[in-house]
């Protein structure tokens, strides 16, 4: 998600008047087996935006999903099981440094399935500071992104649902 989130994160700092630089990457562990995968993921993402850049390459790809066998896709209601989701979570850690030299770390997590449930609880938070904070939300107008659109009325309802947001200062 790094080329979407690192849009939608500049695009908010910009809105707000910040000079933020933000660069985002996966953590993989420290194995050669680990290293083998970020190196397949990296060339083959790269890959496919090439290949998708190419105006008759991409109008051929979508072209031809339809043809593909159903039982290379997944059919309506497939997807993880409710066990698997159970088991699911997920944990962001970001690191920053100030222009003042302060290095801070964040971490934001929650004990829901990535995929499925903590993106369900966002998507229903947000819906609900539209529907019911109305008044509390920033005043902008124009392109905006959810952060800037829903400021803090939805880090709050999200707290308030059980995520999780640690901020601590690594060094001065």
């Amino acid at each position: 998600m790094g080329p979407i989130n690192t849009r939608v994160v500049r695009r908010s700092s910009a809105l707000r008047g910040q000079d933020l630089i933000y660069q985002e990457y996966m953590r993989y562990g420290s194995s050669a087996l680990a290293g083998a995968a970020a190196a397949t993921l990296g060339i083959g993402s790269k890959m496919q935006s090439s290949l998708m850049a190419i105006s008759s390459l991409r109008k051929l790809t979508l072209a031809a999903l339809p043809l593909l066998p159903r039982r290379f896709l997944p059919q309506p209601g497939q997807g993880p099981s409710v066990e698997n989701m159970d088991r699911g979570f997920f944990k962001i850690e970001l690191i920053g440094t100030s222009s003042t030299g302060k290095k801070l770390r964040g971490i934001l997590s929650d004990s829901l399935d990535a995929g499925n449930r903590a993106t369900v609880k966002m998507m229903c938070e947000s819906a609900l500071a539209l529907a019911l904070d109305e008044k509390k939300l920033p005043k902008a107008a124009g392109v905006i992104t959810p952060s800037v659109a829903l400021g803090n009325v939805l880090e709050q309802r999200l707290l308030s649902a059980q995520m999780r947001v640690e901020i601590s200062v690594v060094s001065q």
